[in-house]
């Protein structure tokens, strides 16, 4: 979980829309083995016990691990609407009117657009840099979630690691 976590907040903090194919493939590959490792020691941790119910066991973890990829698939796609959306309003916020209105109407003088595909044009530039600036807000974002499913880790180690240990009685 320290590698995906690693790779969350450090490797991946200026991931974007524009990064180029190849380099966003060795980006990945951190996040990628970082997941492996977070979820091949919760398994071990939590089938180690179950002696002849392992089956039910597995059966249990793979709808487990369902139905928890459909929650963290719609958390990260409602997150990068969200922070697209964001981005979007405060770049019309902050853009200059006259600039937009100069702009629109090189389009249409230049271009040979008419008024309303300008406007197209200008929102979807707009859209597609709110998009990019949302990749790396919803990546971060993900890092906290995984930090929040540290926690039941931790406690499994350490019931794990409790349950080894000796008694006082036992030692004796």
């Amino acid at each position: 979980s320290a590698l995906y976590l690693y790779s969350v907040f450090f490797i991946l903090s200026d991931f974007n829309y524009y990064t180029p194919a190849l380099k966003a493939a060795f980006l990945l590959v951190p996040l990628g083995i970082g997941m492996g490792f977070f979820f091949a020691p919760i398994t071990n941790l939590a089938l180690k016990n179950l002696g002849d119910k392992t089956t039910l066991g597995v059966s249990l973890m793979h709808y487990v691990r369902f139905v928890g990829g459909s929650f963290g698939t719609a958390l990260a796609t409602n997150d990068l609407q969200k922070f697209m959306a964001e981005s979007y309003d405060r770049m019309v916020e902050l853009q200059n009117y006259q600039r937009a209105w100069s702009f629109l109407e090189t389009l249409t003088e230049w271009g040979g657009l008419t008024e309303e595909k300008a406007k197209y044009y200008l929102q979807s530039i707009q859209s597609l840099y709110a998009l990019s600036d949302s990749f790396e807000r919803t990546f971060f974002n993900a890092g906290y979630w995984a930090l929040l499913g540290v926690i039941p880790i931790l406690y499994l180690l350490y019931q794990s690691k409790k349950s080894l240990k000796p008694s006082m009685n036992e030692r004796a």
